[in-house]
């Protein structure tokens, strides 16, 4: 929505003890992985919400710690208290120590982050979102959108579209549709 909104800054990052060499891994990783973030501005109002896209590892658990640590720092060091969003594949479930640390931070007594899912839906069961292209629904959640805890969360879901009993993707889209007061 380049009519709306233009990029006022961001970058791409690997997921590793190296994160400005393209193609770098660490912490167990051996497929490379990445952050992408920006700040993007409202050209009509000037207010601006910084989003975080992210896929952690699949296969190691050391990996996505390192990588949950990395992005709170990142997420600390860039967005300065301003609206944001951080979704992606995160390849862990809820009760992950990464998905923890992202959303509760050691010696925090506030949450970073809140999922959007567990706000709208907090008792939802079927709530797996890798299908292996077979549209299975148990399992866990491994696919997040966060945000603050400041923000409105209108909706938030789990996408399970097919077509004739084909799916898009190994893993269901999720979405979220936020509001940032006052801002």
């Amino acid at each position: 929505r380049s009519d709306r909104w233009r990029l006022d800054r961001g970058e791409t990052l690997w997921l590793s003890a190296r994160p400005r060499t393209p193609g770098s891994t660490s912490w167990g990783n051996t497929i490379p992985r990445i952050v992408t973030w920006g700040r993007f501005v409202e050209k009509s109002t000037g207010r601006a919400v910084f989003v975080f896209n992210t896929h952690f590892d699949h296969r190691s658990q050391e990996s996505r710690l390192q990588s949950a640590r990395f992005l709170a720092r990142l997420i600390d060091d860039e967005a300065g208290g301003e609206p944001l969003i951080v979704m992606g594949d995160l390849n862990a479930g809820e009760s992950n120590a990464a998905i923890e640390l992202l959303k509760q931070p050691p010696g925090a007594s506030m949450p970073r982050l809140v999922d959007t899912y567990r706000v709208r839906h907090p008792g939802a069961e079927q709530v797996g979102t890798f299908n292996g292209f077979r549209g299975l629904t148990g399992g866990e959640k491994i696919d997040y959108v966060f945000t603050t805890p400041a923000a409105t969360v209108r909706a938030a879901e789990i996408l399970r579209p097919e077509r004739n009993g084909r799916y898009p993707s190994d893993h269901f889209p999720v979405s979220a549709q936020l509001v940032f007061e006052g801002r």
